[in-house]
Order: C-alpha cells, then sequence, then structure tokens
C-alpha cells in the first residue's frame, strides 16, 4: 500500500474498472457517465503529466521529435516518439523508418545481446506525428 500522494495509473485504473461496473449494470449513462468520463480526462491528464515529470523531456534527435512515453523489460523497449505540427507523406514516413531502423546482424552465437529494431509504426494525427520504435535484444 502506498501512502501520501496517489499514483495517477492507480487512479486511471480504478476509474475503468468503475466503468466495466457500470456497463455491465447497465448504469454507465446519463450524469453518472458524464461526471467518470470528467474523471477519466482528468485522470489520463494527471497520469501524462506524471510521465512527463519523471522522465523528462527528451528528444529522439536534437530538439526535435519529443520522446512522450516508452517502457519494456529486460529484452525489449519501445518508444512514443512525437513530431507536432508536423504531416508527414508514406514516402516520409518511410524515409524515417529506415533512417530508424537498427538491423540484426546474424551471428553463429547465441544471446549475443545486440539490439536490433522489430517494429515502427508512424501515424499522422491531427496534432502532428507519432512513431513507434520497438526494440528487442538477442538473448
Amino acid at each position: 500500500m502506498t501512502y501520501g500522494r496517489p499514483n495517477p495509473y492507480d487512479s486511471l485504473e480504478l476509474d475503468y474498472y468503475i466503468k466495466r461496473c457500470l456497463v455491465n449494470e447497465g448504469r454507465y449513462k446519463g450524469e453518472v457517465k458524464r461526471k467518470l468520463d470528467e474523471k477519466i480526462v482528468e485522470h489520463k491528464r494527471k497520469y501524462r503529466a506524471e510521465l512527463r515529470r519523471r522522465n523528462g523531456k527528451k528528444y529522439l534527435y536534437n530538439n526535435y521529435g519529443e520522446i512522450v512515453n516508452g517502457g519494456g523489460d529486460f529484452d525489449s523497449y519501445w518508444q512514443k516518439i512525437f513530431f507536432p505540427g508536423e504531416c508527414w507523406s508514406e514516402e516520409e514516413k518511410q524515409e524515417f523508418i529506415e533512417e530508424n531502423w537498427t538491423h540484426y546482424k546474424w551471428s553463429p552465437y547465441d544471446c549475443t545481446g545486440q539490439i536490433f529494431t522489430w517494429a515502427i509504426d508512424v501515424f499522422n494525427v491531427p496534432s502532428g506525428v507519432i512513431a513507434y520504435i520497438r526494440e528487442a535484444m538477442d538473448v
């Protein structure tokens, strides 16, 4: 149990649990729905602010391509990168993927520890461009 300031992620999880219960009971409507939806938005903002505070503002390039989130475990990692105000063509998306892809170098040995890219997804969104870069380690 944690004392002090509540964890924003825990608050968000609780909101979604309550929402599932209300939906299952058929009570997720009207004023209850409006109030819970407002709480979910508030807790999402707090959670995102906490992630930014904890991770600091980092960039993929020199002050370009803000890394807004990331995570993983011991042998894989992902990053979410935001390019505000951008809108990329399919060709520009493909260029980004090629420039940021780390290829696996074949080895006759197992568990080399090398890091390689296994996926990059790039999307235009209303406020800019979002890219997800997924990497893994040969273990």
